[in-house]
């Protein structure tokens, strides 16, 4: 049986996640509690300023941690992130 892992290309909004959030990240990610939105999910993330480096394009992304879920590199692939693995060290 092949469990259906979401892409980023294919990601929408999930409800039943949403339920599960601690009152924080509820506040943070749904009410815009600290203004950087995720496209897909329509969650606030963070803030973006404009003091960044200007080689870079001079913003600055600050995303708050409550809007994070960490995956285990050696779960990336199975959770839809494949694609990303060159970015992540495997450090053992």
């Amino acid at each position: 049986m092949k469990l259906h892992t979401p892409t980023m290309r294919n990601f929408r909004r999930d409800e039943e996640a949403v339920r599960k959030l601690s009152p924080e990240q509820f506040r943070v990610t749904q009410r815009s509690g600290t203004e950087v939105r995720s496209t897909h999910g329509d969650s606030h993330l963070g803030h973006v300023f404009p003091d960044g480096p200007r080689d870079r394009g001079g913003l600055r992304y600050c995303i708050n941690s409550a809007a994070l879920r960490f995956i285990h590199r050696d779960d990336m692939e199975a959770e839809g992130y494949a694609a990303y693995l060159n970015q992540v060290e495997d450090v053992r």
